[in-house]
């Protein structure tokens, strides 16, 4: 089983009809697969998805995207081996939340970045890092204090 870190991120710019049901604190959700010396990103984009393999540490990465992009939050979990599973699932359209589900072989009904995360959380997996709800500037993220 490899180990994945969630990133959540506010809400980017853009005209996507989702963007009058999400908040802005909680807009996008994506992937980064932990390889070693090495990273998977995995990320649905309004265009597709986008998959690109990174030569950096994800650690050096997530940094990156707390501190560099003001990213929201970040969960580490892991994803299951891949199994076959009798009968019919439907994946939902191909959104950031589902796609992030379906990798994860989560099943609730969490449709928005937010409730993923609130799912996450209630299911076990480890918040390495969460952003203040009031003091955006004051985050510690594993000791490190901005």
């Amino acid at each position: 089983m490899d180990k994945a870190y969630i990133v959540f991120d506010k809400l980017r710019k853009g005209k996507g009809f989702w963007n009058y049901f999400i908040s802005r604190r909680w807009g996008h959700v994506f992937m980064v697969m932990d390889k070693g010396a090495q990273s998977i990103v995995i990320e649905t984009l309004s265009c597709g998805v986008y998959v690109e393999l990174v030569n950096q540490r994800s650690q050096e990465l997530i940094h990156e995207f707390i501190f560099k992009l003001d990213g929201t939050a970040v969960i580490e979990a892991t994803v299951p081996e891949a199994k076959y599973i009798k009968g019919f699932r439907p994946k939902g359209l191909i959104t950031c939340v589902s796609l992030v589900k379906s990798i994860l072989q989560v099943r609730d009904l969490s449709i928005t970045p937010h409730g993923l995360f609130k799912s996450l959380k209630r299911s076990g997996c480890k918040v390495i890092f969460e952003r203040g709800k009031n003091d955006g500037k004051n985050v510690s993220y594993r000791g490190v204090k901005r």
